[in-house]
């Protein structure tokens, strides 16, 4: 029952938050930005919680992983924007396939 009208709260990592921010100005004005640990994360905590006026900003995978609706595409400010992961060890430590 979530619509972009009713969102008054959006959640997720706080980098992402910063990616969206015309979006959120734009489309969302009314709603408060909150800083997460990661994305994935924020979608997890808001299919728990249940409450449709509070969104994540995430990858549709996990939406549709934790039974969320996905409410806009394609919100990036800038649409090159790549998220990179790195592992990081001490030399010699075990790689992680």
């Amino acid at each position: 029952g979530a619509t972009l009208e009713g969102i008054t709260r959006v959640v997720s990592h706080p980098v992402a938050l910063g990616q969206c921010r015309t979006f959120f100005e734009s489309r969302i004005p009314q709603a408060t930005l909150v800083g997460a640990w990661d994305t994935a994360g924020s979608a997890a905590d808001v299919a728990r919680d249940g409450d449709p006026t509070v969104a994540a900003v995430a990858a549709k995978e996990s939406a549709v992983a934790h039974g969320l609706t996905v409410l806009a595409e394609r919100i990036e400010d800038d649409p090159t924007n790549q998220t990179r992961f790195l592992v990081i060890a001490p030399v010699g430590g075990a790689v992680i396939p």
